[in-house]
């Protein structure tokens, strides 16, 4: 599971950093969705379709729900507050080095893209070096 989590943190945190929220939102939100990913124990059918789709559907899912959660009436949730410092701060932190016209959903698709050829480089680096071949690899990498 800890696996699971490292590979596909950056696609996921990079499509909630793209949807609008402040800095801190989406390290938070992450980590809280892939907490009750955990807690519920999932078994997902790969029949049904590609994983990636899932974790993004379900993390679609769980946006809406807390969202739902933060703005609800009882709690104030038609007040809007918008700190200078974090519109500031959002508009000069670039966590995933995209322009800022691309969709949240290009940028999840891309940054997954980057999580699955970082973990396969790693792997043929390890394939290489048990060879004893790992110059060989890094000549080869660039």
């Amino acid at each position: 599971m800890a696996d699971l989590c490292a590979a596909y943190w950056r696609p996921l945190y990079a499509f909630v950093l793209r949807r609008g929220r402040s800095v801190e939102d989406p390290q938070d939100l992450t980590q809280s969705f892939f907490s009750r990913m955990l807690e519920k124990d999932l078994h997902v059918d790969p029949a049904l379709g590609k994983f990636r789709a899932f974790l993004l559907a379900s993390l679609k899912n769980f946006l809406t729900n807390e969202w739902r959660r933060e703005h609800a009436r009882k709690r104030g949730g038609e007040a809007y507050l918008i700190s200078i410092e974090d519109m500031t701060r959002a508009e000069t932190h670039d966590a995933v080095g995209l322009a800022v016209s691309q969709t949240p959903e290009r940028v999840y698709e891309r940054n997954w893209a980057l999580a699955l050829l970082e973990r396969t480089t790693a792997r043929l680096a390890g394939e290489f070096a048990a060879a004893g071949k790992a110059r060989v690899f890094d000549s080869l990498k660039p």
